[in-house]
């Protein structure tokens, strides 16, 4: 499979031809790509999840929303925010 061309974040050309490949994370679930742009001769790399992992990745992402959706929820004690109180000497 050929690498997707990907532009440049130095100079946006989309001349960046993938000079290494690496399998990384867990069960080598995602691929690093060493890339050196023939505009700038900027290196950079990219990161690409594969799509096997992709699944549990967006049921993580769902259930970080709902987490999120439900702290925004959380109800406020009368007066606002509890204000931690002053210790006397």
């Amino acid at each position: 499979m050929t690498p997707a061309p990907f532009p440049c974040p130095g100079c946006g050309d989309h001349r960046t031809p993938v000079q290494e490949t690496r399998p990384t994370g867990r069960a080598n679930a995602m691929l690093v790509r060493r890339r050196r742009c023939a505009g700038c001769d900027w290196s950079f790399n990219t990161y690409e999840i594969l799509g096997h992992d992709l699944k549990r990745l967006t049921r993580g992402l769902r259930f970080l929303a709902r987490v999120q959706a439900l702290l925004c929820q959380a109800p406020t004690p009368p007066g606002g925010a509890a204000e931690p109180e002053a210790e006397e000497p």
